[in-house]
């Protein structure tokens, strides 16, 4: 997403960051902020090449900067994913409050799918991860996972 002087975010570069990268240039735009919902390697691997070509900032939960640093491999599959080497991370919490250019950016708090899990509300556009899934929800069967209360037994 991009406010009106093309200053942008991107949310869970999952791969292709190359792609992402030319994309950004080719719409003219200041890439701000790199926003991760959580650590699954679906929605980091771009993570390090993004910031590399773009300089953006790294915002994601204590929970996931583990993934996004190298230290150990998705908590879904054990395997590793690029570790980035982001001069800038930046760690949210809930009710934390960003800004990119003009746009309003306000991290929620949504653990479930993985215990860091955080939606992005930007302008009112909800970006919630793995947390909801088409006509679903966000899967809670993978190490970490946290089931909510009435499906425990």
């Amino acid at each position: 997403m991009w406010d009106d002087e093309l200053r942008a975010c991107a949310v869970d570069p999952g791969g292709e960051p190359e792609r992402i990268a030319q994309r950004v240039h080719k719409e003219g735009l200041t890439l701000e902020a790199i926003l991760v919902t959580h650590g699954h390697f679906d929605h980091v691997e771009g993570v390090r090449g993004l910031a590399e070509a773009t300089g953006a900032t790294v915002y994601c939960s204590p929970r996931s900067n583990r993934f996004l640093t190298g230290a150990e491999g998705c908590s879904a599959t054990g395997f590793p994913v690029p570790g980035s080497t982001a001069r800038r991370f930046k760690m949210v919490a809930d009710g934390d409050q960003l800004r990119v250019g003009s746009l309003a950016v306000k991290v929620i708090a949504t653990p479930g799918h993985t215990p860091g899990d955080v939606t992005y509300d930007i302008e009112g556009n909800l970006f919630p991860g793995d947390l909801i899934f088409y006509r679903s929800v966000g899967r809670t069967d993978f190490p970490e996972a946290i089931l909510p209360s009435f499906l425990r037994r």
